[in-house]
């Protein structure tokens, strides 16, 4: 199935303008050879490929945008049960703050929740598309995640900056 092109028919060259009736650009254009194939495959909708936004709404009545497959959110928000609250993990990774984030935490992170381009673009439009529904959980933890500049850069330097001190002291 391919997408509609909404377009209006213009009017004929005779029409809209009587004396160069005949003089006709078209008749002066080369052939082009044309791949109908290709074009086709161009410009058929992948119903499978785009997934729509949802809007879920939980047993307590709140609706939520998730953008993210149930696999990937199960398992942030999973990773989110042995971490801080997510509304301190910002100021924590910004800071380096081993009293509100342990090594554990950090690993975690680095292992499994770094969020994709292709994720926070996802987000972002959902939000942007409905921005009276709050994100899931995990949507949330991901966009807080992307705001902090060069995150996974900062989490490795975290990471070595705690094993440095561990390996100073003995």
């Amino acid at each position: 199935k391919t997408v509609k092109l909404h377009w209006r028919p213009l009017q004929s060259v005779e029409q809209a303008n009587p004396a160069n009736k005949g003089n006709l650009v078209w008749k002066e254009l080369m052939p082009v050879k044309l791949d109908i194939d290709k074009l086709e495959h161009l410009f058929e909708t992948r119903a499978n490929e785009v997934k729509q936004k949802e809007v879920r709404q939980d047993a307590s009545g709140k609706k939520e945008i998730t953008v993210l497959d149930t696999k990937r959110s199960n398992a942030i928000n999973i990773g989110l049960t042995v971490l801080p609250p997510p509304r301190t993990i910002k100021a924590a990774i910004l800071k380096m703050d081993t009293s509100i984030m342990n090594k554990e935490g950090i690993e975690k992170i680095l292992q499994s929740m770094i969020p994709t381009e292709e994720e926070k673009a996802k987000i972002l439009e959902a939000q942007m598309a409905n921005p009276d529904i709050p994100l899931g959980t995990a949507e949330q933890f991901l966009l807080t995640l992307s705001s902090v500049f060069e995150l996974e850069a900062r989490l490795h330097l975290w990471l070595f900056k705690l094993d440095y001190e561990t390996l100073e002291q003995e």
